[in-house]
């Protein structure tokens, strides 16, 4: 646990962007990505961990759905030193959907 006296506590905002390589970097894109998946009610993505219901809670190793056609999947680098991520922490997707 981190206490501090003050909140939130006094920290660098860092933006990461998702790329065309499917990697996460904190570097904006050359250009703007578009990204895209094919969903299909009939063949859903499997819940894998997490707090649902009479599933086990906790993290749980995604590998066995990563390489799903409809699931996106974006990768930092190693990171070889701690990372903290302290407060509100925001995500700013721009989304659309072609289902009627």
């Amino acid at each position: 646990w981190r206490y501090a006296d003050d909140w939130p506590v006094l920290s660098v905002e860092r933006a990461w962007y998702l790329q065309a390589d499917g990697s996460l970097q904190t570097t904006l894109p050359a250009q703007d990505q578009q990204f895209s998946y094919f969903y299909d009610p009939a063949n859903p993505v499997p819940t894998v961990g997490g707090g649902n219901l009479n599933i086990p809670a906790g993290p749980f190793d995604q590998r066995s759905v990563e390489n799903r056609s409809d699931v996106l999947i974006f990768t930092s680098p190693v990171l070889d030193t701690p990372y903290e991520a302290t407060g509100p922490i925001i995500a700013r997707l721009f989304v659309s959907s072609e289902c009627p």
